[in-house]
């Protein structure tokens, strides 16, 4: 990424890495409970280079256009903001999860019509064991899924507004905005 961002600038990078992150997430929004653990990794693959692709040229090219006096200060920023952001995004994906999980769960256990009170004097608590497990299999899976698609979604529109990046090798060096006051 870094010597694809020295030839020909961040556009095309972020653009392609993007990409491959939305196509990666839109391909494990598919994933189900059966879905081989080799197709999971390739699908993952995908995804990480396409982060790999986009992350380092879009903090390159945000900190580059910083003027020299300021640069330790951008990449301070820039560091604190990734890790808010991060656990920001980790409460709301969370969040998300737990509360569409406890949905499907309650509609999918519904649509079971096991009756719990007759199964536990009958057998014991025991025989709702097993369906008990897989329901929680297929709703833990389907909400990652969910996840998944909304990741793919926020990386199309993240490859869209890639559009609007400087497109080239930089033109000058940097610092050349002036005197700046701390």
């Amino acid at each position: 990424a870094g010597r694809l961002y020295d030839a020909i600038g961040p556009r095309y990078p972020v653009m392609l890495g993007f990409v491959l992150l939305g196509w990666g997430s839109y391909l494990l929004a598919g994933i189900t409970v059966d879905t081989p653990r080799f197709d999971i990794e390739m699908w993952l693959t995908v995804r990480n280079i396409g982060v790999g692709l986009c992350m380092m040229p879009i903090i390159t090219s945000g900190v580059s256009a910083l003027p020299g006096a300021l640069t330790a200060a951008g990449s301070s920023v820039n560091n604190v903001m990734q890790r808010v952001a991060s656990s920001i995004a980790i409460a709301v994906f969370g969040s998300l999860n737990i509360s569409k999980g406890a949905q499907l769960a309650l509609n999918r256990g519904a649509l079971a019509g096991a009756d719990s009170t007759a199964t536990v004097t009958a057998g014991g608590a025991s025989q709702l064991l097993g369906p008990y497990e897989e329901l929680t299999k297929q709703v833990t899976t389907q909400t990652y899924a969910n996840g998944f698609f909304i990741v793919a979604i926020m990386s199309a529109v993240g490859a869209l507004v890639a559009v609007c990046l400087r497109a080239g090798k930089k033109k000058g060096g940097g610092g050349s905005h002036g005197p700046v006051e701390l």
